[in-house]
Parts: structure tokens; C-alpha cells; sequence
């Protein structure tokens, strides 16, 4: 039952095709970068402007010189911005993706998202203030560029974060709301949809540390399956997705393996929003998202999905 908590790693699946590249014809109003006027004193200052110390924040992972589209990852529960895209051999696989997309700029995300630490005091916050964090944190980090278009991939918990932060945005009136505007594609890995059975004895477990550490078991409680609280995101989020002027490429991608002690943490059912496309990957909730290579089938399936919302936002630019 630890395993939970432990993280514990399997093999992840390995394909044989190389990467698949595509070019990409989305385009964007001219910038510094684009004529060839940014000269490398403004890109460190850029990076050391957009990038925050420690795990939370947004880190940038690739800014190339005139990008025409943001990723940004978003972990999930007791994950890092870090860790949780790092295999056990040490393939952080987003920047894989910055040399198969090289014309994307990078980010992954970090918020306080443990529910029980050993030293010191967990965060307190909830799916919305997490949202709220990233909806924030995106936007800032866009500076002048707040119409580029935005893929999110996220794992577990993250996504929900990601759905929140969307419709944050688009009840804002200010620049938020071009963060909602600009999205256009989410990649949920493992993202809860229907809550997870877990999340019982996880709270149980959360409670059981009380007495002896800080914990947040509220961020469980919403987490459950009769969660009125994640009912009410999902609703509010398919309902944001069928408005005729939004424009967002959904996948979903569910584990296939169970992890040690637990089971099937997020179970396809679960994973799956609504009647958007999905697939499966051949590993456990956490390695799901940890490739081992370039040429791991986990990380090909991703990579192509991104492409295809890379052809779906130049698809829609086209008409």
C-alpha cells in the first residue's frame, strides 16, 4: 500500500520508429527574436526573468529564438516540475521534446502538491488556488506574446489543475483571459476525470499522520470519486468545450499497468473525459509519464499527439 507514496518504477514500454517531426505553419505578429535584433544579453535576462528558483513556479525548459508555441507540464499529486518527467536512468524526456518540436518554448510548472511532509508544513491550498497559481504564472510568463497558442500536458492531479486554471481564465477580464483564449490542446495523463478510489485511504493514511506531521488531506478529499467538488470542474469544463468559439485539442492517456500495493490508481474509466479520443500506457500511474528514451513508445504516442495538435492549430489558422 506504501507504493503509493514511494513512487515505485516499472520499465516503460519501448517502441522501435524514430521520432516523428512535422513542420509547423503557425506564424505570430513579429517580435525582437524574429528579426534577429535579440542578441544573447536579452535571452539571459529573459531566462533569468521567467525562470523561478526552487520547485515552484514555471521553469523554462527551451525558449528558442522565435518560438510559435508554448508547452507547459504540469505534475500531479507529491510530483515535482522536475521529477515526475524523469526516468530512473535520468531521460528528463522534455527536453527530448524541445529538440523534436524545436520550435516550441518550454515550461514546466511546479506547486506544493505533497500531503504529507516529513519537515516543515505541506501546502494548504486547493485545486482552485493551484489553478489560480498556474493561470497566474502562464500568463506572466507570455509577457507581450499572449495570443501564442498553449499546450498543456499534464499528469494526474496536474490536468484537473490545468482544467481550473482554463476556466479561471476565461471568467477574467484582464490579460487571464488570453491564456484560456490561446489554449489549444490539453494532454491529460492519468488525470482523475472521475475520481479515484485511492483517494479513501489516502485521506485515512493523511489522517493517520496528523497527530506526528503537517498534512493537507483537504486536496484528497476533493479527489474522491463523490466529490462534488471535481463533479462540478468536469461539468463546468466539458461545458467550456462545447462553446462554439473554443477551439481545444483533448487526448487522453490512461495506465495499463497497476501500481505495487494500490492497483490501478487512475483507471481508464476515470481517465477518460468524456468521449474524447484516449489510449493507453504500458506502465503505472508514476512511470506512465517517466520514458526511457527517445524511442520509448510512451514517449512516441505523446510526441505525436502534440504534433497532431500542432496540425490542428494550423488547421484552424488556415480558415
Amino acid at each position: 500500500m506504501f507504493g503509493f507514496f514511494k513512487r515505485i518504477r516499472a520499465a516503460s514500454s519501448h517502441g522501435e520508429e524514430p521520432s516523428p517531426k512535422r513542420a509547423s505553419n503557425i506564424t505570430e505578429s513579429p517580435t525582437p527574436q524574429a528579426s534577429g535584433l535579440a542578441t544573447e544579453a536579452d535571452r539571459g535576462t529573459m531566462a533569468d526573468l521567467y525562470s523561478t528558483e526552487g520547485g515552484t513556479g514555471m521553469r523554462i525548459i527551451a525558449d528558442p529564438e522565435a518560438p510559435t508555441l508554448d508547452i507547459v507540464f504540469v505534475h500531479g499529486l507529491i510530483g515535482s516540475r522536475d521529477k515526475t518527467w524523469t526516468h530512473q536512468n535520468g531521460f528528463f524526456w522534455p527536453d527530448q521534446l524541445a529538440k523534436d518540436i524545436p520550435y516550441a518554448r518550454i515550461m514546466t510548472f511546479g506547486y506544493d502538491a505533497d500531503v504529507v511532509k516529513l519537515w516543515g508544513q505541506p501546502g494548504s491550498n486547493n485545486i482552485r488556488k493551484h489553478g489560480e497559481s498556474l493561470a497566474t504564472a502562464a500568463s506572466d510568463r507570455r509577457g507581450k506574446h499572449r495570443k501564442r497558442p498553449i499546450n498543456f500536458i499534464a499528469h494526474g492531479l496536474g490536468g484537473l489543475v490545468c482544467q481550473q486554471a482554463v476556466l479561471i481564465c476565461r471568467e477574467d477580464q484582464s490579460n487571464l483571459v488570453k491564456v484560456s483564449e490561446s489554449t489549444r490542446g490539453i494532454i491529460f495523463m492519468g488525470t482523475p476525470h472521475g475520481g479515484v478510489g485511492i483517494a479513501g485511504w489516502a485521506y485515512a493514511f493523511a489522517k493517520y499522520f496528523r497527530p506526528f506531521r503537517q498534512v493537507n488531506s483537504d486536496i484528497l478529499v476533493e479527489l474522491g470519486r463523490d466529490s462534488q467538488q471535481l463533479t462540478a470542474i468536469n461539468q463546468q469544463f466539458l461545458k467550456f468545450l462545447g462553446r462554439t468559439d473554443v477551439n481545444i485539442y483533448i487526448y487522453c492517456f490512461f495506465e495499463d499497468k497497476a501500481s505495487v500495493g494500490v492497483g490501478k490508481i487512475v483507471p481508464e474509466s476515470s481517465a477518460v473525459l468524456g468521449q474524447f479520443q484516449n489510449q493507453s500506457i504500458n506502465a503505472n500511474h508514476s512511470d506512465m509519464v517517466k520514458f526511457s528514451g527517445e524511442y520509448d513508445g510512451g514517449y512516441q504516442s505523446v510526441l505525436s499527439r502534440v504534433l497532431d495538435i500542432v496540425e490542428y492549430i494550423d488547421a484552424k489558422a488556415a480558415k
